[in-house]
């Protein structure tokens, strides 16, 4: 059974309708559309119809008025103007993040450095203690072993003697607290170096 006949118009409107709704008008798609004619006739006439370019173009919306592009690109120029504008400021306030930073870790450089110095300084300090302290001891060490050796004629020389002693013992005690009150300030530089290190490092 052969298929029913289609001329040329029922295949221009069936394309046109296909054209309009944003579909690429076919052989197989104008023939499911009107649901007939062989696929030879309406290649045919499709192909005319290509041809045509009234036929292909009068569905198409006209380009927009000159005023309304120069209205978008104006405001497309404001939009690109504003981006550009954004960037700049984003890219100055990284520039002065990063800034910031480098200066911040300089100081925290410049502060260790003289915390080691002040650190080396107090090291130097205690070992000046720690041989004045010897030195007293074996001041000491010498008024008792020429106390054990002497003889002990009067009580004035002994009371004497007795005064020397509690004098030393107190020249003693008083380096020992120096000592300690100079260990104290390097354990907190320590302290203060292990944390600015720390902050550095993060």
């Amino acid at each position: 059974m052969s298929e029913p006949a289609v001329n040329r118009e029922e295949v221009y409107v069936a394309a046109d309708r296909l054209f309009a709704e944003g579909t690429t008008p076919t052989a197989g798609a104008i023939k499911e559309s009107i649901g007939k004619g062989n696929y030879s006739t309406i290649s045919r006439f499709l192909h005319a119809w290509q041809k045509d370019p009234h036929r292909r173009t009068k569905n198409q919306l006209p380009p927009p008025p000159e005023v309304i592009s120069q209205g978008l690109n104006h405001v497309w120029s404001q939009a690109w103007l504003l981006g550009q504008q954004e960037v700049l400021q984003e890219r100055q306030n990284s520039e002065y993040l990063h800034l910031g930073i480098e200066n911040e870790k300089q100081e925290m450089l410049s502060e260790i450095s003289r915390l080691e110095a002040l650190l080396e300084a107090q090291k130097l300090g205690i070992d000046g203690f720690g041989q004045e302290r010897a030195a007293f001891e074996k001041q000491l060490d010498n008024l008792r072993r020429d106390l054990a050796l002497a003889r002990v004629d009067s009580v004035p020389a002994k009371e004497r003697q007795e005064r020397e002693k509690v004098a030393l013992q107190v020249e003693l005690d008083q380096s020992k607290r120096e000592i300690a009150s100079q260990q104290a300030v390097i354990n907190s530089h320590y302290s203060l170096q292990s944390e600015l290190q720390e902050r550095l490092a993060s």
